[in-house]
């Protein structure tokens, strides 16, 4: 198997992640290069020793008469598939699966809905980041249902007349608001379908295969042939193990007045996904403490749920989760299949790739490991390209303690639940004027928000604007912009 190929596979989300309508899908976090090597005598599905299955033929994805992979192309030479470019519709689509269960290749490219005329019966939609070039199909989100995919419309003439509009059954008037279009709306079954089926194998985790009508076709994902569920790698107690992609998760829910018989709950799961195990769990201050996971027996529709309260066994109301689960035997990190990890070397970065337990890699994670930072990254759109930061980062402002402007700050924002637990970023993420990326070393933290920055002409001034505000900040000292900077990547048709 060569790094090309292996590389290309597309990355899995990470297990619980539960909108079905996230387009970033990268996975979970290991931290480091460590290597987890099979074992010779690693056990097969039937508990047997076996050799692993090839999968060669599968890693690189497949182009078909209407769907082109779009690989991510880093400029040390590493790429991963992220999504695929519908040569008939010309526009960026992802799989996912619609309120009818069916897989489709939904334009990614979002849109924001209002009206042309006074009754607010004439949609207009424009691009949500205002793109001077925007996607020939926009989705519209439904905010009564975030979890399946919206309404899509094509773009046609620019719109300049009055915008408006609608709320509470009343329309109103906004003004001239440039960046609008008349629209159609696009029926999805325009939209290239395809189905998701695990491959042939003899382990027990196998890569799941997408196969759409067109004949597109690649790995998509993993699936646990023992638990008969969708799985992708997380964080077990001493080691990644292949948990429950979907898993329903419990904060100490029960089916009984008595708080005896656990449920489990779940939100946004697509129509054609059912889980094979739950994860119960209790909050440590902003930690996880996971109790146990459990088989899932059935979807249930109980009269009242039940949650410790002090003493007491209080109610729920049902009405509050979206699907509630019955649970049955408590499961051990064994009962899931092990996680090997692999690396496939880039002149720099150094791709993490998930196997089976026996040892065959197939699942692109999404994360890198930067020698040069000693830390994993994740490519995030900067500018103009995607470029690969920390996973864990603060943010680097113009802002310095000293009048000299030598003394640059960075901040992290806290969660209002954390605040006993701020970040412990090792490194800050900037740019310059002209836009280019920074990464800078975080050196200490700092009770106090720079009070001079540099203006567009690299003189040190006063600076009065303060902080962002809405959330509370640490901030920190950084060091010197690290010389070989960040590594950028071109998402490329293949």
């Amino acid at each position: 198997m060569t790094a090309g190929v292996v590389a290309c596979v597309k990355p899995d989300p990470a297990p619980g992640d539960t909108d079905p309508s996230a387009t970033d899908t990268s996975g979970p976090m290991t931290e480091g290069p460590t290597t987890v090597e099979p074992t010779s005598d690693s056990p097969t599905e039937t508990g047997e020793p076996g050799l692993p299955d090839d999968w060669d033929s599968e890693l690189e994805p497949k182009p078909g008469t209407r769907l082109r992979p779009i690989l991510r192309v880093a400029d040390d030479g590493s790429k991963y598939l992220v999504a695929w470019q519908d040569t008939l519709l010309d526009v960026r689509c992802a799989f996912r699966s619609g309120a009818d269960g069916v897989q489709r290749c939904y334009p990614e490219a979002r849109g924001e809905l209002e009206f042309g005329d006074a009754s607010c019966t004439l949609p207009i939609v424009r691009d949500q980041d205002w793109s001077q070039t925007p996607s020939k199909i926009l989705e519209v989100r439904n905010e009564d249902d975030l979890c399946n995919p919206g309404t899509f419309f094509r773009l046609g003439e620019p719109f300049t007349g009055t915008v408006h509009f609608g709320i509470g059954g009343e329309c109103h008037e906004i003004g001239q608001d440039p960046g609008y279009f008349l629209v159609t709306e696009v029926s999805p079954a325009e939209f290239v379908t395809a189905t998701i089926t695990p491959a042939t194998g003899t382990s027990r985790i196998v890569p799941l295969i997408l196969d759409a009508d067109d004949g597109s076709r690649a790995i998509v994902g993993a699936w646990d042939r023992e638990h008969a569920e969708h799985v992708a790698a997380g964080e077990g107690a001493e080691d990644l193990r292949w948990f429950g992609r979907y898993e329903p998760i419990s904060v100490r829910l029960f089916g009984d007045a008595a708080c005896s018989v656990p449920i489990g709950a779940s939100a946004c799961l697509p129509a054609d996904e059912t889980p094979g195990t739950a994860r119960r769990f209790e909050w440590q201050g902003c930690e996880q403490k996971v109790l146990d996971r459990r088989r899932v027996v059935a979807q249930i529709d109980p009269q009242q749920v039940f949650r410790p309260s002090g003493d007491q066994c209080g109610s729920l109301d049902p009405q509050l989760f979206q699907e509630l689960w019955s649970l049955s035997d408590v499961l051990t990190d064994d009962d899931f299949g092990l996680v090997t990890v692999h690396h496939v070397d880039g002149a720099r970065l150094r791709h993490i790739l998930h196997g089976n337990p026996e040892g065959e890699p197939f699942l692109a994670s999404g994360e890198f490991f930067d020698p040069e930072l000693d830390s994993t990254c994740r490519f995030r759109p900067w500018g103009d390209q995607p470029v690969c930061v920390p996973v864990v980062a603060a943010v680097a402002v113009n802002s310095f303690l000293d009048a000299a402007c030598t003394q640059q700050i960075a901040y992290a924002s806290v969660d209002d639940n954390c605040l006993e637990s701020p970040p412990q970023p090792a490194w800050a993420v900037g740019s310059t004027f002209d836009g280019s990326v920074q990464l800078l070393p975080v050196l200490a933290s700092t009770p106090n928000w720079g009070g001079f920055r540099l203006d567009a002409n690299d003189a040190c001034v006063e600076d009065f604007e303060g902080p962002p505000g809405g959330s509370e900040l640490v901030m920190f000292t950084v060091g010197a912009p690290l010389p070989a900077g960040a590594v950028a990547a071109t998402d490329v048709v293949q």
